[in-house]
C-alpha cells in the first residue's frame, strides 16, 4: 500500500507497525530519549546544551518574592555611622611619605583622631581649623575625612587650594594615588574616561550621591556656581584677599553651603600654615576664634600637663645638638628617646571653651614624630639672620606668624626733613609729575604731585605742586570739561620753562563709575584706578578690560581698570 508524501508526513492516522516495519516507504522510527539532555559530555560540548541543575533553574515566584525583598531591605537599610578616625584606621592608605601605601599610623600622629572625629556627618560641629607647621602628618587628615564621607555619607563636595595649577598638583601627586590605594573605594569612585562625560576628570571625582570638585581660591568660576555640603580649605594663608572685585573666596566659599545651614549638615575644614603676619592672617584669626585647643603631655618629671614651646628647647650651636626639652612645669629634663612616650599619652585640651567658639586646633613640629629635636636646631641655626630665612623657620618649624622688627618713625624727624618751596611752581628736582583725581558725591578733588630723586639716598623725594577741588553735578559735562582741561593744563618750571603733566589717574569708586569709566575712555594720559582691599596687592599691576554697558546690555567699549 502506497500514500503520498504529504499523507505520510502531515496525516494523523499511523500505520499498524507490522505494515510501517515492512514497508519501504516507511523506515522504522528511533526511539526519542526522555531525557532533557544528551548523556555524553562530547555531545553537550558539541550542541552547546548545559545541563539543568538546581542553580541553573529560573527561581520560583517565592525565591522571586525573597530577592525582591533583600534587594529591598537593603537599599532602604540606613548607613551605619562610624567615626572618620576609626574608618581611616581601617581603609585609609597613606599617598606620600614614609608610610606611603601603608594604613594610617596613629600611633606615629595621634592628635589628628580627635580632629577627624569633630567632623563626622553626625558632630554638632560644621566648622573645624587647624594651624599647623610642616612635618605633622596634618595635610592627610583632609583626604581620610573626604574619603570616610564618599563612603558613609555621600554628598556633594569641594577641596579648594590656593590656586587651580595648585589642585592640578595634588591631584596628581596625592588624591589619584590615594584613590589607587584605598581597596575600600575601589569601583566607587568613577575612573577618568578622555572620551566619556559620566567619567570623573581632573578636577571633579564622580561618585554616586555626589562628586568632589577641586579648584583654586583664584577661580571665581567654581566658588560662585556650586552647591556643596562638605568643604575643605587647605593653605587658606596663600589665597587672594579679594578675588576679581567679589570679595573674599572665603566668603564665596561659605555661600556655597548656605543650603544646608537651615539643618546644620554643612562641615568645612580649614587648615593652613601661618604664611602673614597676625593682623592678616587668616589661619591666625581662625584659631584665635575658636576655643584654641592645644597638645598638652604628662610631665615624665613631675606628672604635669605642658605643651611643647620652643622656647624652652635647648639645643648646641653645633651638631651633634644634642636638642633636649626643659620642662616650664618643674624644670625637668626631658631627652628626645623621651619625646614618643609623651605624644602617644597626649590630649587636646581647649585653652578657651565657650559657647559660639568651633574647634581650633594648634600643632607644630616640636610635637610630630616625623621629624626631630636636632632638625629643628639645625633649621634654627641655618636661618639666623635672615629675615626671609627666618620667616621660612617660623611659618614651617614652629607653625607661628613671623612678625618683622620695624624701626618706628619719629614724627619730630619726619617734620625737620620738610623744606618749604613755593606752590603752582615744579620744583628743579623734579623728573616727573603726576596728576590725582578723587571723585567725590558732588565734586572732583584734584592734586598734582612732584617725584624725583632724593640727593642723600635711593629713596623718592615727593612735592606737592597743587591742589584744588572743581565743584558741579558729576552728571553733567560741565566738571568733566575742566578735568581735561587741567589735565591738559603746563606747569610754570623753577628753572624757567613750563612742564606738563607726564601722568594723570583718576578713582573709579563711588557712585560715578560709569561717568569716570567715559571720561577715561582712550585717553592715553589718564589712567582709571580702583583701590584694592588686598594689602599685599601689587602697587600698579596689569591692567583688566572692563566692559562699559548701555542700558540695554549691550558692550560699548572696553576701559583699563588698574587695581591699587
Amino acid at each position: 500500500m502506497h500514500f503520498p508524501v504529504w499523507q505520510r508526513r502531515y496525516s494523523p492516522w499511523r500505520a499498524p507497525a507490522t505494515f510501517r516495519n515492512s514497508s519501504p516507504f516507511c523506515a522504522p522510527r528511533q526511539r526519542r530519549s526522555r531525557r532533557p539532555w544528551p548523556t555524553s559530555s562530547s555531545s553537550t560540548r558539541r550542541r552547546g546544551r548545559i545541563p539543568m541543575t538546581m542553580e541553573t533553574q529560573a527561581p520560583t515566584f517565592l525565591e522571586e518574592r525573597r530577592l525582591v525583598r533583600s534587594a529591598l531591605a537593603r537599599g532602604i537599610r540606613p548607613r551605619q555611622l562610624v567615626r572618620p578616625s576609626e574608618w581611616a584606621a581601617d581603609h585609609f592608605m597613606a599617598p606620600l611619605g614614609p608610610m606611603r601605601g601603608q594604613k594610617l599610623d596613629f600611633s606615629l600622629t595621634p592628635y589628628i583622631a580627635e580632629i577627624l572625629d569633630c567632623l563626622a556627618p553626625d558632630s554638632p560641629h560644621t566648622l573645624v581649623s587647624v594651624k599647623k607647621s610642616a612635618q605633622t602628618g596634618v595635610s592627610t587628615l583632609a583626604l581620610a575625612w573626604l574619603f570616610c564621607l564618599i563612603d558613609t555619607s555621600p554628598d556633594d563636595m569641594m577641596y579648594v587650594m590656593p590656586t587651580i595649577n595648585a589642585a592640578r598638583d595634588f591631584n596628581k601627586e596625592r588624591l589619584d594615588e590615594a584613590i589607587r590605594l584605598c581597596r575600600r573605594l575601589a569601583g566607587v569612585i568613577r575612573p577618568q574616561r578622555s572620551r566619556s562625560t559620566e567619567g570623573s576628570t581632573t578636577f571633579n571625582k564622580k561618585f554616586a550621591g555626589g562628586n568632589l570638585v577641586l579648584t583654586g581660591a583664584n577661580s571665581s568660576a567654581d566658588l560662585a556656581s556650586k552647591t556643596i555640603r562638605y568643604a575643605v580649605g587647605d593653605e587658606i594663608d596663600e589665597w587672594p584677599l579679594d578675588l576679581d572685585g567679589q570679595g573674599d573666596p572665603m566668603e564665596l566659599l561659605d555661600a556655597r553651603q548656605i543650603a544646608f545651614t537651615r539643618t546644620g549638615s554643612q562641615k568645612k575644614l580649614e587648615l593652613s600654615t601661618p604664611k602673614r603676619p597676625k593682623k592678616s592672617s587668616r589661619i591666625h584669626r581662625a584659631y584665635e576664634a575658636g576655643d584654641q585647643r592645644r597638645w598638652v603631655m604628662p610631665c615624665p618629671a613631675c606628672g604635669d600637663g605642658i605643651e611643647f614651646r620652643f622656647d624652652q628647647l635647648r639645643f648646641e650651636r653645633a651638631p651633634p645638638y644634642n636638642a633636649h626639652y626643659v620642662a616650664q612645669c618643674c624644670g625637668g629634663i626631658v631627652e628626645a628617646w623621651q619625646q614618643r612616650t609623651m605624644v602617644t599619652s597626649g590630649r587636646w585640651v581647649a585653652h578657651r571653651p565657650g559657647p559660639g567658639r568651633h574647634p581650633s586646633f594648634f600643632i607644630n613640629s616640636l610635637t610630630s614624630l616625623l621629624t626631630s629635636w636636632d632638625k629643628i636646631a639645625e633649621k634654627y641655626w641655618s636661618s639666623r639672620g635672615d629675615p626671609t630665612q627666618e620667616r621660612a623657620f617660623a611659618n614651617l618649624w614652629l607653625g607661628e606668624c613671623y612678625e618683622e622688627e620695624g624701626q618706628e618713625l619719629d614724627a619730630a624727624k619726619i617734620a625737620a626733613a620738610a623744606e618749604d618751596y613755593p606752590r603752582n611752581v615744579v620744583p628743579v628736582s623734579v623728573g616727573r609729575t603726576i596728576l590725582t583725581v578723587d571723585t567725590q558725591g558732588d565734586r572732583l578733588e584734584w592734586a598734582v604731585w612732584g617725584f624725583g630723586p632724593a640727593p642723600t639716598s635711593i629713596a623718592v623725594d615727593q612735592w606737592l605742586i597743587a591742589a584744588g577741588v572743581i565743584e558741579g553735578d558729576l552728571e553733567t559735562d560741565a566738571p568733566w570739561k575742566e578735568l581735561d582741561d587741567l589735565g591738559m593744563r603746563r606747569w610754570p618750571h623753577a628753572g624757567g620753562k613750563s612742564w606738563p603733566v607726564d601722568l594723570a589717574a583718576i578713582d573709579s569708586g563711588g557712585n560715578h563709575t560709569s561717568r569716570v569709566y567715559r571720561f577715561g575712555y582712550r585717553k592715553s594720559r589718564w589712567r582709571v584706578l580702583k583701590g584694592s582691599s588686598n594689602p599685599d596687592a601689587i602697587i600698579l599691576g596689569t591692567p583688566r578690560r572692563v566692559d562699559v554697558k548701555d542700558r540695554f546690555g549691550r558692550v560699548l567699549f572696553r576701559v583699563p581698570l588698574y587695581l591699587v
